[in-house]
């Protein structure tokens, strides 16, 4: 939710390429690179996200359904006919919604630190991050400051931020999330593109029931130490998924360390060449 492509690490893309597949990472619509919704802003927005959040029934400006939708029209723009999908957060919602409906072009689904939406989940205490004392959605500068210093401030502030979300065993070094908060508030900086996919998040139904028809090989990454999503929400996904498995790293919490790459991509490989051995079979 707000990432952009540039948070997937370089050097774990690199890994997966290296195991002979071509890797497609995106900005998802109102993030990075990507167009900007503008018919949903300011206020109406902020009301609208506060309403949702208290459970009242709101529309949003798009759903994750739509967003699933992307993916397929990404896929097909690239001449993809399947592929290996694979998520994390919001994008992990968004890869079940995709397994689900489209599923003659999941060869495999791999779900990263997400949920299943069951609204009696536990909440991780990273929740508060989004919302103040008064169930409003946080405030942020409309734009970036043409201050240099000030600019500095908000890379330092991003940067902390993000700190927030790591684990307690798996964690990037200070220089590293300083460097990818000034990578990424140079890239985009859209904080209404974010609430949008906040409220889209919370408009959209638990998954549990449209996961039950998912048939491509599944596994749920997840770790012991996520802030945003308690281990509960990882088991509820897999609980909900014929076959899938469930991998949990202890002390890794909502992001992407280094140190936590060689145990990623060691289980992510293993799904992978399993799937096409499925896929090989099944065609013969």
């Amino acid at each position: 939710m707000g990432s952009q492509l540039i948070h997937w690490p370089e050097n774990l893309l690199q890994r997966i390429a290296g195991e002979g597949y071509r890797v497609v990472v995106f900005d998802n619509r109102d993030s990075g690179l990507s167009d900007k919704h503008q018919a949903l802003t300011g206020n109406m927005l902020a009301q609208r996200l506060q309403q949702a959040w208290r459970g009242e029934t709101v529309t949003p400006a798009y759903t994750l359904t739509d967003m699933a939708a992307d993916v397929a029209r990404l896929m097909d723009e690239l001449e993809i006919p399947e592929a290996h999908i694979l998520g994390g957060s919001m994008g992990g919602l968004i890869a079940q919604i995709f397994a689900a409906h489209w599923p003659e072009r999941t060869l495999s689904l791999s779900v990263v630190f997400s949920t299943s939406l069951d609204p009696q989940l536990p909440k991780g205490h990273g929740w508060h991050l989004l919302y103040d004392d008064n169930q409003a959605p946080v405030a942020a500068p409309r734009s970036l400051p043409d201050d240099p210093n000030t600019f500095a401030d908000m890379v330092r502030a991003s940067a902390a931020e993000s700190a927030l979300y790591t684990g307690t065993d798996h964690r990037p070094t200070d220089e590293q999330q300083l460097q990818l908060a000034e990578q990424a508030l140079s890239r985009c900086y859209c904080p209404e593109g974010y609430m949008r996919q906040l409220l889209a998040i919370l408009c959209h139904s638990d998954l549990r029931e449209a996961n039950r028809s998912i048939t491509a090989p599944a596994l749920i990454f997840h770790g012991a130490a996520d802030p945003i999503f308690p281990v509960a929400c990882a088991q509820s996904i897999a609980d909900s998924i014929d076959g899938a498995r469930l991998e949990v790293l202890a002390g890794w919490g909502h992001d992407l360390p280094d140190s936590m790459h060689d145990w990623f991509i060691s289980r992510l490989t293993g799904l992978l060449r399993v799937s096409e051995t499925d896929v090989a079979c099944s065609a013969g």
